[in-house]
């Protein structure tokens, strides 16, 4: 060893061949061993002797160059297969490709060779010796005697001979002296001529010319060329003038199809030859022949790969278009592709085996391809023709194929599949493998990361793979599917992957592709219609789901569960119809049948008890004759699949809807299968009966009953009333419309939920019910009697009182409170009383029989499983009216509860309504709004008061101080933390209390950081802000109402009024009846402005402030509807100014994000109020509404 490590060389035959095969390489040959960008960067490490050390392995059968870059890389050169092969261990190493380091190799080691042919600037003598010892040491320069070149006569008698030897894989070009080979002996004797046709780099593959090639071309007499296979010698004539092609030929004979990849020498096809680099020796011939390329047998490669190897086809031309090739095959230039003698150049197989396997080629590419094939049919030539696109006579058809769970055939609980089939005459064959295989595969999460493996993702990516497939232009589709996964905030890496997924997919759709296929005896290049083929998995998908995709058998056969294909056998056959697919059954197609479906109606009217319920009777026929309910029950369980005569039917959708309507309705089947099914049905759920007119279902009712649900059903058709003279009031028309509505469903004996805007006078509307009943305007039936009740909350106790007395000075009124409280009211008078007194007193209560029971501000029972709305349920009255501005404030629960207080039974069983609570939403709600909407009156101010001052709402943001962000984030980490642990370890129930709770303390801080730390120095923007407003405000002469949820603020801005000198009045949870009465009138009848503070609970409700033009709101609550009510205290009949309303909310805050929140409350609210399905239906807020909240906020 030297000194620096480097083993010096000692001569063996193995080192003089790796130098010598340096030395064969000729200077310009270096320049082509790379594209241009690679080679000047090789050069210019070159010129900086970036080369530090040569090292000689112990055997001396590698040489590594050592090259400085970002590290010490090292370049290992070998002789392998009789070509110098090199290597690198950098990170751009590509065996395809050499590096900057191995040209930088090739440039410094000829330069060590031979010096005057590399020059390097400036000279570096010394380095160039230490180079030189350690690749040469005492490895003496070979001696070799160079002859010139010979010219003139062929030399047939010369001593030299080039071999082209087969016996390798790949043939070695071989130099022969007098019969003994020169390959390794580099001091033999050898024309100059010949030196370049020795060990050549493998590296100069594709760039440069062929060394053979070049020889051949620049020698008119060549040494003789001789084919070597085993001990067969062949002498080889070069014959430049022969053109040569490659072409893949395929021959149909009978039954059996004959694949070769032939060379046409001038048009003629060789019979044996033997590929070399860029040359075909053809053997019979005795010609050494240059062929350009051997793109003609790329097809051939694919084929035999498919059908030789069991491979799926793969487009040779595809990669053409694209850049990247797919399937190995030549280079256009260059003189290391694929070569050899045992190659097959030729396989067979069967017709049957041939046209299932889709060898579809890339249309683009058709002169291409109409090149380099050549089709025949017993043995004679046939013209390629191209195809027209799209074709002038398209004979395909398309089909779904229903086929039963193999073994159990008939048995709904097991998987059925759905084959897809195309079809030309009585050719059938799948759809394109290669453009819908993806869709089995993503199904079953082949080639995906676990990440984009999860259902709800799949459903993504084959929701949105179908949606761009008409896409064509790939810079839109990429856009589109970035756009489409951005929605969903995926982390980058699995929205990366899936981008790359569908783009890749996609473009392999938006390909054109002819396919090679055989028909009627003769060959065709034939368009496939993807678009067509593609409706045969969408459609399954989009009424399916992504579910049929899941376990596929094969990629054209999908699954669906029996139930589920039931379910949706009525609309596939509709959507396929309307596609021009058929759906076939044991091959025969499935068609539509339709039934006509009616139901009779009579009232069954008991003795004494009015209208109490309608006896049904559903028919449904077939061509007239009625089926037995068994029948027809059966045929909706199956999907509406019926077994008719000629085939498999299958009920039209239309039938199928209505079915499932009247099943909905008539509940389970009875025990006598037999019998023709009669429903008792109570009167208030008739209505939904009558809805099935909308389905085109006969619904005969007797013509009494049918005037009054028309009247119900339309509001517009009940007549005007006139008022009672008690009432001392002039209604507007609206509450006259509102008062003859009562009357109605008073007389009918229904029940009401009167909903009207707050402030649009629902309490007046009462008044005069009551007032008519006691006239004698309305009919009271005969043998009713008992008192009025009115149950409002305790805070509106006395405003019933003096509404009563200014309104209806007739009615004689009591007022059940008090600890002496005695019920002593007559029939006909009036009593008034609390929600907690109901819940105290419901056993005494309970015996008592009301005429009329008014609930006012029901949202106060809106949780059905407290004490205080069980005890108003069991209230007896004749009629019962709901008055509420908030019907629904948070889940339809609540609705429910509201409306079933005032009319029982509507909606059924809460535990069978519950038991759907969460799924509530499209034709569900849609019931449950068509049984509520004639029961239920609602008007906006914007519809009926056009004289109305406007409301104006306004948010402002103020920044949270240094001292509130601290605070706030600190907060921040452990309320996360306590959330986490709740649904960690608690029910969905208890971690939500829990959450609730724990935000609270960062809503307090937006408030004032003084509510959790308790130091009078803490300082509050919204009370430094809200009172420089109110002082603004009250010397303008505006009043003003302050709303807070928390009364620990609402202490901390009554004491800043008090330091201010602000006028204000305060109500609360905590002020006794006496003292709100006392205190709203002081404020309303003040002759200075004032402020009133309020919280939000307690103030909220059935107060009349309309001295207040400001509403403030110091925090958000999650519902939108209680912060309108509360707003409505002063924008209400009565009001003179324009009302704004301000929400102070603090920036980057929970505050911010609460507001985003509400909007999904406000979806709900519009969706049962006005009848339009906008949202989800629920209002619970969710573990990732949590997160939300508590996620940072941009800056």
């Amino acid at each position: 060893m030297s000194e620096q490590g480097i083993v010096p060389p000692r001569p063996t035959p193995e080192s003089f061949a790796l130098l010598a095969a340096f030395r064969a390489i000729s200077a310009n040959a270096v320049y082509t061993m790379a594209p241009k960008a690679a080679v000047l960067k090789g050069y210019d490490y070159y010129q900086e002797q970036r080369l530090q050390h040569y090292v000689w392995s112990q055997d001396r059968t590698t040489l590594t160059a050592q090259v400085e870059g970002t590290r010490l890389y090292e370049v290992v050169f070998s002789i392998v297969d009789g070509f110098l092969s090199a290597s690198c261990d950098c990170p751009a190493w590509d065996p395809s490709w050499l590096c900057k380091h191995v040209l930088c190799a090739y440039f410094t080691t000829k330069h060590v060779l031979s010096p005057q042919l590399f020059r390097l600037p400036g000279g570096h003598h010394s380095e160039l010796l230490g180079l030189q010892a350690e690749l040469l040491g005492n490895i003496p320069e070979p001696v070799r005697t160079v002859k010139p070149a010979s010219t003139g006569a062929a030399r047939n008698d010369s001593a030299y001979e080039i071999i082209i030897d087969t016996s390798h894989l790949p043939p070695q070009l071989l130099i022969r002296k007098h019969g003994v080979l020169l390959s390794g002996e580099w001091g033999s004797d050898i024309p100059s001529d010949l030196v370049p046709l020795l060990n050549v780099s493998r590296h100069m593959s594709g760039f440069g010319e062929d060394p053979l090639l070049h020889y051949l071309r620049v020698h008119d007499s060549p040494y003789p060329i001789l084919l070597v296979a085993g001990d067969e010698s062949i002498p080889l004539h070069w014959s430049q003038s022969v053109k040569c092609r490659s072409k893949t030929e395929i021959d149909l004979a009978g039954d059996q199809i004959r694949v070769r990849a032939v060379c046409l020498a001038d048009e003629i096809p060789l019979e044996r030859i033997v590929r070399f680099r860029t040359f075909v020796a053809d053997v019979n011939g005795g010609r050494l022949l240059y062929l350009k390329d051997e793109q003609g047998w790329a097809l051939f490669r694919s084929l035999r790969q498919c059908f030789k190897e069991g491979e799926p086809f793969v487009d040779p031309y595809a990669d053409l278009e694209e850049g990247a090739r797919a399937v190995p095959s030549s280079d256009e230039s260059g003189y290391g592709r694929s070569q050899g003698a045992d190659e097959d150049t030729e396989f067979t197989l069967s017709l049957e085996e041939f046209q299932p396997a889709q060898i579809d080629v890339t249309y683009k590419q058709i002169n291409r391809i109409v090149r380099d094939l050549r089709l025949k049919v017993e043995g004679q030539n046939l013209p390629v023709h191209r195809p027209e696109l799209p074709p002038a006579d398209d004979a395909h058809a398309y089909a779904l194929i229903l086929n039963p769970p193999t073994g159990i055939e008939g048995h709904s609980s097991t998987s059925w599949t759905l084959q897809a089939q195309c079809r030309r005459g009585d050719f059938r064959f799948a759809p394109s493998l290669a453009t819908f295989g993806c869709l089995s595969a993503l199904g079953q999460g082949l080639t995906l990361s676990g990440a984009l493996r999860t259902s709800k993702r799949k459903t993504l990516m084959y929701e949105t793979f179908f949606s761009l497939l008409s896409v064509r232009e790939a810079k839109a589709r990429d856009q589109r599917i970035k756009m489409a996964l951005g929605l969903d905030g995926w982390p980058r890496a699995v929205s990366d992957e899936a981008a790359q997924w569908l783009s890749l997919h996609l473009s392999g759709y938006a390909r054109t592709v002819v396919r090679l296929q055989v028909h009627a005896g003769r060959w065709e290049l034939q368009p496939v219609d993807k678009a067509r083929e593609a409706q045969l998995y969408r459609i399954p998908f989009e009424v399916f789901g992504p579910e049929v995709f899941r376990g596929m058998p094969r990629f054209d056969e999908m699954t669906i569960d029996g139930p589920q294909l039931f379910q949706g056998l009525p609309a596939l056959l509709d959507r396929l119809t309307t596609a021009g697919v058929e759906l076939l059954y044991q091959d025969k197609p499935i068609k539509p049948a339709q039934w006509d479906c009616s139901a009779q109606v009579e009232h069954i009217e008991p003795e004494g008890s009015g209208i109490d319920w309608f006896e049904i009777r559903p028919e449904i026929r077939c061509n007239g004759v009625v089926l037995d309910e068994s029948e027809w029950r059966a045929a909706f369980l199956q999907g509406g699949l019926i077994d008719a005569q000629g085939g498999l039917r299958v009920l039209d959708r239309q039938t199928m809807e209505r079915l499932r309507a009247i099943i909905a309705l008539t509940g389970e089947a009875q025990s006598d299968q037999g019998a023709r099914k009669i429903v008792h049905v109570p009167r208030l759920q008739i209505l939904d009966w009558l809805a099935l007119r909308e389905q085109g279902i006969t619904v005969s009712l007797p013509a009494e009953d049918e005037a009054v649900l028309a009247r119900l059903m339309g509001f517009t058709q009940i007549a005007a009333r006139p008022l009672p003279e008690g009432v001392q009031a002039t209604l507007r028309p609206y509450q006259r419309d509102g008062y003859a509505w009562l009357a109605f469903l008073y007389e009918h004996r229904f029940g009401a939920c009167l909903a009207d805007d707050m402030g649009l006078g629902k309490t007046l509307q009462a008044i005069c019910l009551l007032a008519a009943i006691q006239d004698g305007h309305i009919k009271t039936a005969a043998g009713v009697k008992g008192p009025h009740l009115i149950v409002v909350p305790t805070s509106l106790l006395f405003n019933w009182e003096q509404e009563l007395a200014r309104f209806a000075p007739g009615l004689t009124v009591h007022v059940y409170s008090g600890s002496e409280r005695t019920f002593d009211a007559k029939d006909g008078e009036v009593v008034i009383t609390t929600y907690g007194l109901i819940r105290r007193d419901i056993e005494r209560l309970e015996r008592l029989a009301f005429h009329v029971i008014v609930f006012d501000e029901a949202q106060a029972v809106k949780n059905i499983q407290a004490d205080t709305t069980s005890a108003a349920r069991r209230l007896a009255g004749r009629f019962k009216i709901s008055l509420t501005g908030t019907p629904l404030e948070n889940h339809l629960g609540e609705y429910f509860s509201v409306i079933d207080l005032c009319m029982p039974g509507l909606l059924g069983e809460y535990s069978r309504f519950k038991a759907g609570l969460k799924r509530v939403q499209g034709a569900a709600l849609e019931q449950l709004l068509r049984r509520t909407k004639p029961f239920i009156l609602r008007r906006t101010k914007a519809e009926v008061l056009h004289d109305l001052p406007p409301k104006i709402e306004s948010e402002v943001f103020l920044d949270l101080t240094d001292r509130q962000k601290a605070l706030y984030q600190q907060t921040v980490a452990q309320v996360r933390t306590t959330i986490d642990e709740a649904y960690r370890t608690k029910t969905s129930g208890q971690a939500q209390f829990i959450a609730l709770t724990a935000i609270l303390k960062l809503r307090q801080v937006c408030l004032s950081p003084r509510l959790l730390t308790n130091r009078d120095d803490e300082s509050s923007p919204k009370i430094s802000f809200l009172i420089e407003r109110l002082q603004v405000l009250l010397d303008e002469g505006h009043s003003a109402l302050v709303f807070s949820q928390f009364t620990s603020f609402l202490d901390l801005v009554e004491e800043s009024c008090v330091r201010h000198g602000l006028p204000y009045h305060r109500l609360d949870g905590s002020t006794v009846a006496t003292a709100r009465k006392t205190r709203v009138a002081a404020f309303q009848g003040g002759k200075q402005p004032g402020v009133f503070l309020l919280s939000l609970k307690a103030g909220g409700q059935g107060l009349n402030l309309t001295k207040a033009s400001y509403v403030f709101h110091l925090d958000p609550w999650w519902n939108p509807a209680v912060e309108n009510q509360a707003s409505d205290r002063a924008h209400r009949i009565g009001q003179q100014r324009t009302v704004s309303i301000v929400r102070i909310l603090m920036r980057h805050s929970i505050e911010e994000k609460m507001m985003a929140l509400k909007q999904r409350k406000l979806d709900l609210y519009d969706a049962v109020m006005r009848g339009v399905v906008r949202g989800s239906g629920q209002g619970v807020l969710s573990k990732s509404d949590f997160d939300f909240l508590l996620s940072p906020s941009s800056s």
